[in-house]
């Protein structure tokens, strides 16, 4: 039987904090230092662990001057006028806190897995959810957060092991080349984003007084599990994309995540299934930070926490509650609405900067100076009761369109004929994956053309009667004529950068014309762009090779410091034939080369 007196273990405090830090600094800070630092980056994030564990230190004796929580606390022993200013300052960053969070959690949704959904209905069923979920008691999501530990990390963990095979120690370098200030303010930043370590001075109300040694035990223990965790990110995250490409990315670890390749085809969409992690933990911090607005939102307001009798006693509702609760959910809404219409990351940067991280530094020190340390509890009231339900069901890969109005490319062909760009996609039979009608199956076009890239595409994709779904593309296939035209080649790649068409994890190869690999099509046993994928993977020992996809091609544009080769398809009676490979020498198309 579980107990239900608000007190949770130091075991429960520890996993409770690495969610709270995991989410926000492995999903965006590795971005952001890259573009700061480099490689160098390596270095302020062992600069900002060592920031936060001061701070930490610094939060331990402010906690044994208090002798207990917060907010009970600054009740207590400050005046009315000052606890009441310094609770909607609280209030206002817990509310800015949750409403980035919001942001980043509605953003990665909408761009990974229901690109088609309105970005306002993401963030609104988020927020609904989350209201729900902060009903509950810490303890129930301390024993939710207790399940989920192993069954989250441990897949991360087998994923940093897949990732790092690709890792390219041509990208791991070089070092030491940025100032020192750029480093420091590297590590800053790093401090920014685990700043969640003031949340601490909330638990002495849920644990044990003599357990408090412990406690802060673990929170130390939950940072450097952080820390160690967004180091191996970055690293993996360095050598799988390169410190420029890196820096031009938003969400790196979820691309990282779209970019592993799995043989044999028993997970179609491991992205989703890996991104959970991130659902779940920014589901926490959205959670936490809203919990924290509205139970400091509701002590402002004289009257009904003191009541000894309950609202179920006396058979009505709380309305203070709901309507604090309702306050700040439209607050936080305003303003993950502001962050993704304004595109203003770098206003939450700044904030955090020069007003947010101030303010946690130096509001305990303030407290500490203006009152005397007295011990008094707080009454709390729920978070997080349903984090299960609420990440499983975040867990959907299908956007607005049925399935049934979807087709699915497992090929795309763009090549040159003269001054025009030529595109086609190539479609599996259906009765291939399950037994329908081949008539009603079919989806067909004629060849895309136009003055450049985008135009080609859209030309193409009018003469389709079902909306492409290119989540299961095998095979990019790019024509010789094209990849040698610099300037549309460079269009073509930038495109695909920008507009994240195609996952990175698709094969890309070359060929003399795609025309040629289509017209032995209805001669295989399965759709081109399957059977090119298998045909690859089964020649890749023999051509001692390792296949390259089209992630790594797109950041080697930008990185420019390798020399890759790609297959070059040909066709010898009948059948396709891999005999040469096209180089791609520092991000520029040098021609073929004859296999050995």
């Amino acid at each position: 039987m579980f107990s239900d007196n608000n007190r949770i273990s130091t075991r429960q405090v520890f996993r409770l904090f690495v969610f709270d830090f995991i989410g926000m600094s492995t999903l965006v800070l590795p971005g952001v230092l890259a573009q700061m630092t480099g490689c160098d980056g390596l270095f302020a994030i062992l600069l900002g662990g060592g920031m936060s564990s001061i701070y930490l230190w610094y939060l331990a004796r402010a906690m044994k001057e208090m002798d207990g929580d917060l907010t009970g606390y600054m009740k207590k022993s400050l005046p009315v006028w000052l606890y009441f200013f310094l609770y909607v300052l609280l209030i206002v960053h817990c509310i800015i806190e949750a409403g980035y969070g919001a942001y980043v959690f509605a953003d990665v949704m909408k761009k990974s897995l229901v690109g088609e959904e309105a970005y306002t209905l993401i963030l609104v069923l988020i927020l609904l959810v989350t209201a729900y979920a902060i009903r509950s008691g810490i303890e129930s999501r301390a024993r939710v957060y207790e399940v989920l530990f192993w069954l989250l990390f441990v897949p991360l963990l087998i994923m940093f092991v897949i990732a790092a095979n690709d890792v390219n120690f041509t990208y791991m370098g070089p070092f030491f080349v940025h100032s020192v200030s750029s480093v420091a303010d590297g590590g800053f930043e790093v401090f920014c984003y685990l700043t969640p370590l003031f949340l601490v001075l909330f638990f002495p109300a849920y644990t044990k007084r003599k357990s408090r040694q412990q406690m802060i035990a673990a929170v130390f223990a939950a940072l450097w599990f952080a820390v160690l965790v967004l180091l191996v990110m970055y690293v993996i995250l360095l050598g799988n994309f390169g410190d420029r490409a890196l820096g031009t990315m938003q969400y790196p670890a979820v691309i990282l995540m779209s970019n592993i390749h799995l043989r044999g085809g028993f997970v179609k969409r491991l992205d989703a299934f890996m991104i959970a992690i991130w659902f779940f933990t920014l589901f926490a911090l959205v959670g936490v930070f809203l919990f924290y607005a509205e139970k400091i939102l509701y002590q402002l307001f004289p009257g009904r926490e003191n009541e000894k009798v309950s609202e179920k006693q006396k058979g009505g509702m709380d309305w203070k509650k709901w309507g604090t609760l309702g306050g700040v959910l439209v607050l936080t809404f305003l303003v993950a609405e502001w962050f993704y219409h304004g595109n203003l990351t770098e206003w939450y940067i700044a904030y955090m900067r020069w007003l947010g991280v101030p303010f946690l530094v130096f509001f305990p020190m303030l407290i500490l100076v203006v009152g005397k340390a007295k011990r008094k509890r707080t009454v709390v009231n729920g978070i997080v009761l349903v984090l299960c339900f609420a990440g499983t069901m975040q867990l959907t890969g299908c956007g607005a369109t049925e399935l049934e109005d979807r087709c699915f490319p497992m090929m795309a062909a763009v090549d040159k004929d003269n001054t025009q760009i030529l595109f086609s996609y190539g479609f599996p039979e259906l009765s291939q994956k399950d037994n329908t009608d081949l008539a009603e199956a079919k989806v067909s076009a004629a060849m895309g053309t136009g003055a450049n890239f985008p135009e080609a595409l859209h030309k193409y994709e009018e003469q389709l009667s079902k909306a492409a779904d290119c989540n299961h593309m095998k095979v990019l296939v790019v024509g010789q004529k094209l990849a040698e035209d610099e300037a549309h080649f460079t269009e073509l790649l930038s495109y695909l950068r920008e507009k994240e068409l195609y996952p990175r994890n698709t094969y890309v190869c070359f060929t003399d014309t795609a025309d040629d690999l289509y017209a032995i099509e209805k001669n295989l046993p399965q759709d081109l762009g399957s059977y090119i994928e298998a045909y690859l993977q089964n020649h890749e020992t023999e051509k001692q090779i390792r296949l390259l996809n089209l992630g790594i091609l797109l950041d080697e544009q930008l990185n420019q410091r390798q020399v890759l080769q790609f297959p070059y398809l040909t066709m010898q009676n009948q059948a396709i034939v891999w005999e040469s490979n096209y180089v791609i020498d520092h991000g520029e198309p040098a021609g073929r080369i004859i296999i050995e």
